[in-house]
Parts: C-alpha cells; sequence; structure tokens
C-alpha cells in the first residue's frame, strides 16, 4: 500500500468515525474532530511505528475503538486522535492545551505518564496498576484509551520482533486483560485475551 492509498484509508477511517457519532454530536463537536484529524495528518503524514502500521491509521483506530466500544465522547475522541502526539513528534503539551484545551492536555499528559512507567515488575498486579494509573491521571479515561491504544497494537503486532511480542503479550495478560475485566468491557477483554493468546501460547 503507498502513501496516497494509505490517506484515502485514514479519510475512510475519519469517515466511519465520524457517522458512528453523527447523531450524538453537535456540529461544533465535529469541527473540533475534524481539527485534530487534521493537526495528525499533518505532523505524522507517513510515519510508521515499529508494528508498521502508520500513526495517522493507529490514531484512528483508537479514535474509533474509543466511539464504537466504549461509547465516550467528544474529549476521548480528541484525545485517542492526538493520544501519541506529544512523544511522538515535536508538538509540546502547551501547544494541545492551546489548541484543544485543558481537558485534552491533561489526558494526553496522562497517557505520557503511562508510557514511562516500567511495567515489568512481576509483582505488581492488575489492582495496583489501576491503583498507580489513578494516581498519576485520576481521570478514568486515561485507562479507557490506554486500553483502546492497546487493541489496537495488539491487533498489529506480528510485524514486531519476536521478544517484543512476547513482552508485550504477557505485559497484556498480566495487567490489561484484568484492567478490561474490572471495567466491565467484556469485548476487549475477550479480544486481548484471543491476540496474547496467540503470541504468548502459539501452540494452545
Amino acid at each position: 500500500m503507498n502513501q496516497f492509498d494509505d490517506i484515502k484509508l485514514a479519510e475512510k477511517k475519519y469517515l466511519d468515525l465520524i457517522n458512528s457519532v453523527q447523531t450524538k454530536l453537535a456540529d461544533v463537536d465535529k469541527q473540533l474532530i475534524r481539527k485534530a484529524y487534521q493537526f495528525v495528518l499533518d505532523v505524522y503524514h507517513d510515519k510508521k511505528m515499529e508494528s508498521g502500521e502508520m500513526y495517522l491509521l493507529h490514531s484512528l483506530n483508537v479514535a474509533i475503538i474509543v466511539v464504537k466500544q466504549m461509547g465516550l465522547g467528544t474529549t476521548s475522541i480528541i484525545s485517542a486522535l492526538l493520544h501519541n502526539i506529544v512523544r511522538k513528534s515535536d508538538i509540546s503539551l502547551p501547544v494541545i492545551r492551546k489548541e484543544f484545551g485543558n481537558s485534552v492536555a491533561e489526558i494526553i499528559e496522562g497517557l505520557n505518564k503511562i508510557a514511562n512507567l516500567s511495567t515489568e515488575r512481576t509483582s505488581m498486579n492488575a489492582e495496583n496498576f489501576i491503583k498507580l494509573l489513578l494516581t498519576l491521571s485520576p481521570d478514568v479515561r486515561v485507562i479507557l484509551l490506554k486500553l483502546a491504544d492497546r487493541l489496537d497494537y495488539m491487533y498489529n503486532i506480528n510485524n514486531i520482533s519476536d521478544i517484543n511480542k512476547q513482552r508485550i503479550s504477557e505485559e497484556t495478560s498480566h495487567l490489561y486483560i484484568p484492567i478490561a475485566h474490572r471495567l466491565g468491557l467484556y469485548n476487549i477483554k475477550t479480544e486481548l485475551e484471543e491476540l496474547s493468546m496467540k503470541y504468548s501460547n502459539p501452540v494452545i
């Protein structure tokens, strides 16, 4: 797939996102979502993740999960679209705050703090992890967006190294599946179970 095809796919996913919330949002909210989409399009272009997925498509997929599987609203959709942008570009949090407001900036900041956590301690269980995440950011939307981010990452994990595949699958099983269960996101829990089992226990 070339860059032109990727952008066409991104626009298709964006329309899917908007159509999913069409009847629920005011025009001003749709304009803000479009602004966020254009913002990540301008920043990311064709930049790709380790998995080979474009950052732009990943951001859209996370936003679609947030809408379709979690039922979250405008602030969460915008935050999903922007969730990696401070870590993966030269865009700063003050810029996000200026363009999209305090709530979005605080969610992005919370996600950045989670990304900097070491989750390799085997003594850490899901309950303690949730408490730690809520200490970093009391907004539960941060945890929900992290789950959506992990789910889409697991969809595209096949292209990363075997060592990282194993590590991420085990982390997903140990931490993120129990969190999805605890939050009542049973469809996401089931999907994560199937995806992580595929790589952590391929024989089974």
